[in-house]
């Protein structure tokens, strides 16, 4: 199964970070107010970036550390989104958990 995580652009300029493994059924569901009560508060207005993860864990500790992030950092890392952390790390637009003993070359 893939799985991917995203972020919204939500009225008022203001971010939402989710995962799911159908983006479009997904967003449909935040339209239509069936998403999280966040994206009810605050519709999204378009999908600002998706990145598809290596697995379910993955999508879920990339979201985590996304919704760590201010703002100011949540559009940096669109801007660059290389990585997160020393062990979270997008490669080819694909995010994937590397291991310590991998980082040491």
């Amino acid at each position: 199964m893939t799985w991917f995580v995203y972020i919204l652009v939500c009225r008022g300029n203001r971010l939402y970070t989710g995962v799911t493994t159908d983006i479009e059924r997904r967003y449909v569901q935040h339209l239509n107010g069936k998403g999280a009560r966040y994206t009810r508060a605050f519709p999204p207005e378009r999908i600002l970036i998706r990145w598809l993860c290596n697995d379910q864990r993955v999508a879920l500790r990339v979201e985590y550390a996304i919704k760590q992030l201010t703002t100011a950092q949540k559009w940096a890392l669109v801007a660059e989104s290389s990585s997160l952390g020393e062990e979270l790390r997008c490669i080819d637009g694909i995010w994937t958990e590397v291991k310590l003993k991998e980082l040491k070359v």
